[in-house]
This record gives C-alpha cells, structure tokens and sequence, in this order.
C-alpha cells in the first residue's frame, strides 16, 4: 500500500510539471505572429476546395421567345435559362432538371414541397467547356443557354409556387461533383427576350 501511495505521487507531481512546461511553451509562443497565419492558411484551405469544384453561374432571369418547331415547322414558345461556366476547368457529366415547387400547410404552422418536374429540351450534357480554354472562349461555349418548351408561366400560379434549377456537374480536373441549385420565387423575372451573348446573363433588352 505505501509503495502505491509513494507513485502515486510521483505521477500526480511528474503531471505538474509537465503541464507547467506546456503552459511555459504556450506563453513563450509569438501569438500575434501565429494567429494572423492560421487565419491565412485557414483562408487559403477554403479558397483551394472553392478552386477544385465547379464554379456555374445561373441566371436571375428566364426569357422566353419563339423558335422554329424542327419535326412540325411551326414556330413554338420556348423558356430559357442561360448558365455560364466560370470554372477554371472544363465540367463534365452536366444534368440539368427544373421543378415547380409548391407549398402545402397543414393549419398548426408546418408546410411540406411537393415538386413536379418540368422536362428540359436537352438534360444531359457531356461536358461544359471552361472560358479559360481557346476552344471554350472561341465560340462563347463556356456558356449555354437550357430550354424548356412547356409553358412555364401558366403552370406558375399563385404565390405559394416558385421554379427551382438545379445542375449537377463534375470538375474536370478534381472530379469533384457540385449540385448547383437557384430558386426563382417571383414571377416578374420571366420575360420576353434574349440574353446577351459572352459572359452576361442580363436581357438585351433591359
């Protein structure tokens, strides 16, 4: 029993010191030199995952205008939404989707979505070039505009309802995927028009 009691002060004033010795460590650090770089290195950590994943721009507005039918040869109302790719890389495995979403409350203050699919004229798209590349700045590629031929502004009805598009697209180099979603909640931003080409995603018109 003494020889238990003899180490176990030992260990309680061998503890002591060792944390004395970390605490005399700690105080003898330059703080005002280690914080600024933790922060910048904090910094630089977040700006690296942006880096490596898709950076997409969607745009505020859906214009619609007319096109020709290509199987009937009648002209028809399209909407569109235009995405540009400002990815320092190409994006691959592009899937586009849009919904009309619609809120439903139950009368005690909770509310569930419902969502119906609105079918895009071309969903899935293999890649997306990047503006930083000659073959996606010679054409303005990086950029693409997304149409639907249903009519958009009479299935959105009242003010419980908004269009949600959402993306999906892998990075080129990373491989890293992003879901891109942009929720449009007012009405008003449906118009007649066409966007205006390069890397707006404003309305010639406005």
């Amino acid at each position: 029993m003494v020889n238990i009691a003899i180490m176990l002060k030992l260990f309680l004033v061998t503890s002591q010191k060792n944390e004395m010795e970390i605490i005399n460590r700690l105080l003898e650090l330059d703080w005002a030199i280690i914080i600024p770089v933790s922060i910048i290195t904090s910094l630089i950590f977040l700006l690296f995952i942006a880096l490596i994943r898709p950076i997409i721009k969607v745009s505020n507005l859906i214009l619609w205008s007319e096109i020709q039918d290509k199987e009937t040869g009648k002209p028809k109302k399209v909407y569109k939404i235009k995405v540009v790719n400002w990815t320092m890389a190409n994006v691959y495995e592009v899937k586009i989707e849009l919904y009309l979403a619609t809120l439903y409350g139950d009368g005690h203050g909770t509310s569930s979505v419902r969502y119906q699919e609105i079918p895009m004229l071309y969903q899935d798209f293999m890649y997306l070039p990047s503006m930083v590349w000659k073959e996606g700045r010679e054409h303005a590629e990086y950029a693409q505009i997304f149409m639907t031929d249903k009519n958009v502004k009479e299935l959105w009805k009242n003010e419980s309802q908004y269009l949600e598009f959402r993306m999906v697209a892998k990075h080129g180099l990373s491989g890293f995927n992003k879901v891109i979603t942009k929720r449009f909640t007012d009405k008003d931003v449906i118009k007649s028009g066409k966007f205006i080409y390069g890397t707006s995603t404003k309305c010639k018109n406005s």
